[in-house]
């Protein structure tokens, strides 16, 4: 990268910077941010995965976000592939970012293109007792008659 690259991209940056924390009547237009962003994704200073579509992008620590929130919003279940309609990301995008969240975080796992947290086992275990405490008197005194 040449000197005067990396001079511009500096300059891009602090008029960024400059831009967002200046008053709504100097903001960077919009084509101006996304000249900004362009330059510094082609200078590698920032990393970006791009939407299905190519007209989006989100950073990393951004997907890992949302798809925090979707596993919230789902109730603690939620499925890779539903994940990537919802999202609009690539799939291998979501994946590797669900196998960063399940290595960070002890309570939710992946289970066969899942992921899964401890509130939704813990919801589902809740069910399955108060099943059990509804079927359990009927259940005892057919198999074991008192009298």
């Amino acid at each position: 990268m040449a000197s005067s690259d990396w001079e511009e991209v500096k300059r891009l940056a602090a008029d960024f910077k400059r831009a967002q924390l200046s008053s709504s009547s100097q903001r960077l237009s919009e084509r101006n941010c996304v000249e900004i962003l362009s330059k510094l994704i082609e200078e590698k200073q920032i990393e970006v995965i791009y939407s299905l579509d190519g007209k989006e992008y989100v950073t990393p620590s951004q997907l890992f976000k949302e798809i925090r929130d979707e596993l919230i919003v789902h109730g603690g279940r939620v499925n890779l592939v539903d994940l990537q309609q919802t999202i609009g990301i690539e799939l291998s995008q979501i994946e590797t970012k669900a196998a960063e969240i399940v290595r960070s975080d002890q309570s939710v796992s992946l289970v066969l293109g899942q992921l899964i947290d401890d509130s939704y086992l813990d919801h589902v275990a809740q069910e399955i007792n108060e099943q059990l405490q509804k079927k359990r008197p009927s259940y005892y005194s057919s198999t074991y008659p008192v009298a």
